[in-house]
């Protein structure tokens, strides 16, 4: 599935959140529902950090490199100040990156149910921790769910396609295709509409 229908599927995850979370206990703060469709958007093209020519995976790339780069300076500058447990945490991100990209497009280190369920977890646990320890993302409670529907969205547009993706890796070697969608075919155009049409839910509350 191409970029701009990833980007609609996030936007669309973000507002069915914005209409039903309140019914779960997660209600999105109106003040932050641009850092949430923004979060909503990266989400959804976050397992495409895998593919280099993807719209996420040119900006991850130098993104990492970038990162690498300013670690090896700040090794050289800092010295034994060098706070360990950041540089550890980017270097874990790092790590999980080359691993992506070098498993291959719609591997299952992106397109399956554990970075899913991870980053999920994640967002769920360390949103409130920033919170209480930094003062950052007041009003971000729901970044968990979000994230969540966000890529979860991802992963069921792929699903849709003929290539599929490894799902339930490691339980079931094999990929969930469903093969109703062929990329840049007219199906992708119509489910992209329908998801803009369904980002636009929040619009017709009263």
């Amino acid at each position: 599935m191409q970029a701009i229908a990833h980007l609609a599927a996030g936007m669309a995850a973000v507002s069915l959140v914005s209409v039903w979370g309140e019914q779960i206990g997660y209600p999105l703060t109106p003040s932050a529902l641009p850092l949430y469709y923004t979060l909503g958007m990266a989400s959804a093209l976050l397992p495409d950090i895998d593919h280099l020519s993807s719209t996420m995976g040119r900006r991850a790339k130098w993104l990492a490199v970038l990162l690498l780069i300013g670690i090896a300076v700040a090794m050289v500058v800092l010295g034994p100040r060098l706070p360990l447990d950041q540089v550890a945490v980017l270097l874990t991100f790092l790590s999980y990156y080359l691993a992506a990209v070098l498993g291959g497009h719609r591997s299952p280190w992106t397109h399956s149910l554990w970075p899913w369920l991870g980053g999920s977890i994640g967002l769920t646990l360390l949103v409130p921790w920033l919170q209480r320890e930094r003062g950052w993302f007041h009003g971000v409670d729901a970044a968990g769910l979000v994230f969540a529907a966000a890529y979860g969205s991802h992963l069921l547009l792929d699903s849709l396609t003929r290539q599929g993706i490894p799902l339930l890796w490691p339980w079931v070697d094999r990929r969930v295709g469903f093969r109703l969608i062929t990329t840049g075919g007219a199906p992708e155009t119509i489910v992209t509409v329908l998801c803009l049409a369904l980002a636009t839910l929040p619009l017709l509350r009263p």
